[in-house]
Formats: C-alpha cells, sequence, structure tokens
C-alpha cells in the first residue's frame, strides 16, 4: 500500500514526461535501501533457542516443503 501510495503521490506531483524520464525509479531506490535495512536486521537478530536446539539435534528438515 505504501509502494502504490508513493507511485500515485509521485504522480501527482511530477509530470508524464517526468515520470517516464526518471521518477519511475524513485520507488525501485528506495526499496534497495529498505533491502539492506532488512539484511542488517536479519543478521543482528539471534536464533530463536527452540531453533538452535532444533538445528544441533539435526531435526530441522531438509526439505520443509515436501509432504510426508
Amino acid at each position: 500500500m505504501v509502494a502504490s501510495g508513493l507511485v500515485a503521490f509521485l504522480t501527482y506531483i511530477y509530470t508524464k514526461e517526468d515520470f517516464t524520464a526518471w521518477v519511475w525509479r524513485v520507488p525501485f531506490l528506495i526499496s534497495i535501501v529498505l533491502v539492506g535495512v532488512g539484511t542488517y536486521i536479519r543478521l543482528k537478530i539471534d536464533e530463536s533457542v527452540l531453533f538452535q536446539a532444533a538445528q544441533a539435534q539435526k531435526k530441522i528438515p531438509r526439505v520443509p516443503c515436501r509432504s510426508s
């Protein structure tokens, strides 16, 4: 919803020529920043104790989506 709102806002502010020339890239550039922030957060958060225990006992399935 935020991305759609941003595109709508940018479409309202800039002319059609500006939008097709360069403004359409702005949401993609912002998403690159968000991917970097998400990766940083993911690398800094420790795994849960239950996951670490299951990993130590090798109880993590290799193919989690496969039916049993």
